[in-house]
């Protein structure tokens, strides 16, 4: 009878003892430690950056990454860049050229996410784009152009036109008109010859340097034919 009451007071112990020991454990369970790398390799549209695990908090790290925005504090959900298996560095790709970022490394288990420390940055800027849109209302000695800016390039764009000549690929150095602001520009080209190949660009210009749209051509109309005087009359052209 004592050795029955010994053998169930002996296993009330021991499940107890594993019960205590599993709180214990579990109580024990923190979010993980993570550090940020720094960032390094910035260009104009990219960055370079990685995750340092210190602790994974006593329980297997389920996702880590990169936060980053244009905001700081960056959060998940902001943007993320997820590293995979062994990995532990990443590139932030899909960035604006001549902005600001903040990027943290971040790491989760089942207690909870944790971030490292904040890194600003600030990719460089790049060639400023611009595009030709249409050329219409084309007469004896004219043509309408339109065009539009699709990127600054990250900084200030001083000057953006049109240029153009009858040699392909028109530069600076042929005839052109220049304008300061405005999303989208037009202008119309005047004192062309009539029945005459002309090939046209749209240009725009920050502190990186110049660039040029993708060209088009277009011939101007014939001149028409003078109409013969009448008998008696005098000829004259219309100053309208």
């Amino acid at each position: 009878m004592i050795d029955i009451l010994k053998s169930k007071k002996g296993g009330f112990i021991f499940f107890l003892s594993l019960a205590l020991w599993s709180c214990k454990e579990d109580f024990e369970l923190l979010r993980p430690s993570v550090e940020t790398q720094e960032v390094t390799d910035v260009t104009h549209e990219s960055a370079l950056s990685g995750v340092i695990i210190l602790d994974d908090g006593g329980d297997p790290i389920q996702q880590k990454g990169l936060a980053w925005g244009i905001s700081s504090p960056p959060t998940i959900e902001d943007n993320q860049t997820l590293l995979e298996g062994d990995n532990m560095e990443a590139s932030l790709t899909g960035l604006q050229p001549g902005t600001h970022y903040f990027v943290r490394a971040f790491a989760r288990n089942r207690v909870d996410i944790s971030y490292g420390r904040e890194y600003e940055f600030k990719t460089s800027s790049t060639y400023p784009r611009v595009a030709l849109l249409q050329i219409e209302n084309i007469t004896v000695n004219s043509a309408r152009v339109n065009a539009e800016m699709e990127s600054y390039g990250g900084s200030e764009v001083a000057e953006k036109g049109f240029c153009w000549g009858r040699s392909s690929e028109p530069t600076l150095e042929d005839g052109h008109v220049i304008f300061a602001e405005g999303e989208e520009f037009n202008q119309t080209l005047s004192g062309l010859e009539p029945d005459t190949q002309y090939f046209v660009r749209a240009f725009a210009r920050n502190e990186v340097g110049l660039s040029y749209s993708e060209e088009y051509d277009f011939y101007t109309k014939d001149r028409l034919p003078e109409a013969p005087a009448l008998p008696g009359k005098t000829a004259f052209h219309s100053k309208r």
